[in-house]
């Protein structure tokens, strides 16, 4: 969730989508996913703790990155003078400025909560030469500032972006879909994309996928169904569709169907991957169907090295200590390490 004690400000004109934040705001962001809430209960974090620990899921520190962050939040992008100062101490850190560098950035940044700083980094990106905004890049500033609940900021970029030219070196009109999408404004998309196709334009697969994503996770599910059949028919379905449209099923409390098409994928010999399985997983737990949860799991375990487990895993988990089963939680992770041949106690 995000707080605003003081709402984004619209006092000038844009050339980056920084001039709408004002030095009054004050950002408290705490990332959450519905699939891993916080639990409450001294027992049950200890065993939420000892599982990341044991998957290794605790993100690694870079000096670069902090050394970024430090460099973006200790300086004022509304002075003048100070931003000069900003943009001189990134520039002297010799980056070699990349779309996975980029990409690196904001996920830290994500990880670190800090939205605002990655704001001034995307803004500064853009800025140096030789070096454009990918659709990968606005991709993941988009999320981001979905994730911290900043719609109105993202409109208000996203509107800035039609008129602003100097970021058009991406497929302008694929950004404008996946960022309406993503903004939790799908009339908007859906319109866009209907004036592309009017117009003898189509999205690509990455920007498909985007705009059937953001489509289930609003409900938009007429849509959704629209859109699928248009990636199908311009054989555009990979992992990536299937796996959005297992989700759908469990977003629309499809479960019996949602099993039975994931069970089609497998005798299919789709390639299914351990989030996919965690997708079913924490449907059923959702639904206190924990032993079917369980047998899913136990038919995958001897597959472990090629379906990765983990994320699927942590879903049941998670799901579990939620439930107050701590015992079965408990039991599996001893069984679990036993097996891997460590001892926990």
């Amino acid at each position: 969730m995000l707080s605003l004690k003081h709402h984004v400000a619209k006092s000038r004109a844009l050339v980056s989508p920084l001039l709408l934040l004002n030095n009054n705001i004050k950002t408290i962001y705490i990332f959450s996913h519905s699939s891993y809430s916080t639990v409450v209960g001294a027992s049950a974090k200890d065993v939420v703790l000892s599982f990341k620990e044991w998957f290794g899921l605790k993100p690694r520190s870079s000096a670069v990155l902090d050394r970024v962050f430090q460099i973006l939040s200790t300086h004022d992008d509304e002075d003048s003078a100070s931003r000069f100062a900003a943009d001189q101490a990134l520039s002297e850190l010799g980056i070699r400025l990349t779309e996975s560098f980029a990409l690196q950035v904001l996920n830290y940044g994500k990880k670190t909560k800090d939205v605002l700083s990655c704001l001034k980094f995307f803004d500064w990106a853009g800025r140096q030469p030789r070096f454009h905004h990918t659709r990968a890049t606005f991709h993941a500033i988009f999320k981001l500032l979905h994730c911290a609940k900043l719609t109105p900021l993202m409109v208000d970029f996203l509107e800035n972006y039609k008129k602003d030219r100097y970021y058009h070196q991406v497929r302008f009109n694929d950004t404008l879909v996946m960022g309406y999408a993503l903004a939790g404004k799908p009339d908007i998309a859906l319109h866009l994309f209907g004036k592309m196709r009017f117009q003898g334009m189509d999205l690509d697969d990455y920007a498909y996928h985007v705009l059937l994503n953001a489509l289930v996770e609003q409900g938009c599910f007429d849509a959704v169904a629209v859109v699928s059949k248009q990636i199908s028919m311009r054989g555009f379905e990979n992992d990536v569709t299937r796996t959005i449209m297992l989700k759908c099923l469990c977003k629309q409390k499809k479960i019996d169907e949602a099993v039975e098409y994931f069970q089609q994928l497998v005798s299919g010999r789709e390639c299914v991957s351990g989030f996919m399985i965690g997708i079913v997983v924490d449907a059923l737990c959702k639904n206190s169907r924990f032993e079917q949860a369980g047998k899913l799991l136990e038919d995958f375990k001897d597959r472990d090295d090629v379906v990765k487990l983990e994320k699927a895993y942590d879903v049941w988990l998670r799901n579990l200590v939620r439930a107050g089963r701590l015992d079965l939680a408990l039991e599996f992770f001893k069984s679990k390490n036993s097996l891997e041949g460590s001892d926990f106690s």
